[in-house]
C-alpha cells in the first residue's frame, strides 16, 4: 500500500497518533506503555505532544494493539477520510453470516484452514522470540532465576513445574549462554520467575515473590531485554 505524504497529512497523522496513543495507554504511564512496546518512553512523550511520527516496526505494534492491520493504521494517520471503525465491524458480522449458513462439510474445511493459518502465526511468533533471545537475555534470566528461588529449594520447584532438568541445570546452575530456550522453554521457566521489582546491572534483581510471570512469557521475554532498569513494574496489567 502506497501512502502520499505531505506536510498537512503529516500533521494530521502526528495528530491523530497522539490521540490514539492515548486512547491506547489509558491508566499506563509513559514508561509502562513504553516498555509493553519494547521502546523508550522518550518516544511515547514525542508521539504525545506531536514531535514526531514512530518508526514502521512501532507502528505495527501500535496497529496489533489496536486491532487494526498495519495498512489500515496508515489510513486512519494519512487519509483525509479514513475508512470507519464501524466498518470493519460491520465486515466481520457479514462474514459471522455467511459463516453460519456453511455445510458441516464446508465447516470442517474452513476449521482445517483456520487451524493451518493460526499454527503458521504461532510458528512465526516463537520463531521470531526464539531468535530474539540473546546472550544477554539468557544471562539475566540465569540471574532471575537465582533470585526468585533463593528462598526455595531449586530442585523441588523444577520437580513440581516439570521444567527439563538438563534445561534447568543449564539455565539455573551454569549459565550456559549457549543453551537454547526456545518460547515453550520460557513459559515453563516462567513458572518460577518471580516479578522484578528492582534491578541494576549484574547484581540479583529485587522480586516479589507474591508474584510470578506464569503465562506470560511475553512479558517475561521484554523483562529480561532490559539489563539496567531501576524499576519494573510488578503489578503489571
Amino acid at each position: 500500500m502506497v501512502v502520499l505524504v505531505s506536510q498537512g497529512n503529516e500533521d494530521l497523522a502526528k495528530e491523530r497518533l497522539a490521540q490514539l496513543i492515548k486512547e491506547l495507554r489509558g491508566q499506563k504511564t509513559q514508561r509502562e506503555f513504553a516498555k509493553l512496546l519494547g521502546t523508550s518512553y522518550t518516544a511515547v512523550q514525542d508521539w504525545e505532544k506531536q514531535i514526531r511520527l514512530p518508526k514502521e516496526r512501532n507502528l505495527k505494534l501500535i496497529a496489533q494493539l489496536k486491532g487494526w492491520t498495519h495498512e489500515e493504521l496508515l489510513c486512519h494517520l494519512f487519509l483525509p477520510n479514513p475508512r470507519p471503525e464501524t466498518t470493519l465491524t460491520n465486515s466481520l458480522k457479514i462474514l459471522i453470516a455467511q459463516i453460519q449458513g456453511l455445510s458441516p462439510l464446508e465447516m470442517q474445511e474452513l476449521r482445517d484452514y483456520l487451524n493451518t493459518q493460526l499454527d503458521q502465526v504461532k510458528n512465526a511468533k516463537e520463531s521470531s522470540m526464539n531468535a530474539y533471545l540473546n546472550d544477554k537475555q539468557k544471562h539475566n534470566l540465569h540471574l532471575l532465576l537465582r533470585a526468585s528461588l533463593k528462598y526455595q529449594s531449586p530442585t523441588e520447584a523444577m520437580v513440581r513445574t516439570g521444567i527439563d532438568p538438563e534445561l534447568f541445570t543449564d539455565i539455573f546452575l551454569r549459565n550456559d549462554q549457549s543453551r537454547v530456550v526456545d518460547y515453550k522453554s520460557l513459559e515453563q521457566l516462567s513458572s518460577l520467575c518471580c516479578r522484578v521489582v528492582a534491578w541494576r546491572a549484574d547484581q540479583l534483581p529485587e522480586v516479589d515473590c507474591n508474584q510470578t510471570y506464569v503465562g506470560e512469557p511475553e512479558l517475561l521475554f521484554k523483562t529480561l531485554a532490559n539489563a539496567e532498569i531501576d524499576k519494573a513494574i510488578s503489578d503489571w496489567h
